[in-house]
């Protein structure tokens, strides 16, 4: 679900440069005026570890938020000069918009929620998240296929608690394990 989330969340900030330029700005910061280790989701090395976030996905390559990412890949890399891994100065000859578009895309692939752990401070995408209004069920729907019956019955039944399906919760139990996630399915479009 971490990669899900990842992709998800990514795909959302490459079309919010504002939030991309503080959030690189501050993990920046952080790296420079400060010796304690953070808690920035940013990873400025920029490998966000597409290898590892698609084999993780439900949905893979195939996912709406990777699709997107890859879409927002190639217009942008279309737009670079042939040579402009010789220096950055290309750069300065381009529009504020299309740095800020380069910045937020690299910001968001630099992003990395995978296998990260949920602290009493919560998970390190949450403030990333609401500071863009994100939903992730703009880029990701849970589907039978796609998610409930990769659960065992016991999963899908917190699930649906989770969910507040409490009576269905309950129910899937004594359902085949196809039917549960049909049904499972079906709660969850019902509360979107």
């Amino acid at each position: 679900m971490t990669s899900e989330r990842t992709f998800a969340v990514q795909a959302a900030l490459a079309h919010q440069p504002r939030v991309a330029l503080a959030l690189m700005t501050w993990t920046l910061c952080l790296g420079v005026f400060s010796v304690h280790s953070s808690n920035s989701p940013v990873r400025v090395h920029t490998d966000a570890r597409h290898y590892l976030l698609t084999d993780h996905a439900l949905s893979g390559k195939d996912g709406k938020a990777y699709q997107a990412l890859m879409a927002q890949r190639d217009a942008l890399a279309a737009t670079l000069p042939r040579d402009w891994k010789t220096d950055f100065t290309w750069l300065l000859a381009r529009s504020d918009a299309d740095i800020h578009a380069l910045l937020a895309y690299c910001t968001a692939h630099a992003l990395d929620g995978l296998d990260d752990k949920i602290s009493a401070r919560g998970h390190s995408l949450d403030r990333v998240e609401a500071a863009m209004a994100f939903d992730l069920h703009d880029f990701w729907e849970p589907t039978a296929e796609s998610y409930f019956r990769k659960l065992n019955k016991k999963q899908l039944s917190a699930t649906l608690a989770e969910m507040g399906c409490e009576t269905t919760a309950r129910e899937v139990l004594d359902m085949k394990k196809d039917t549960a996630a049909a049904r499972a399915e079906r709660e969850a479009a019902a509360l979107r």
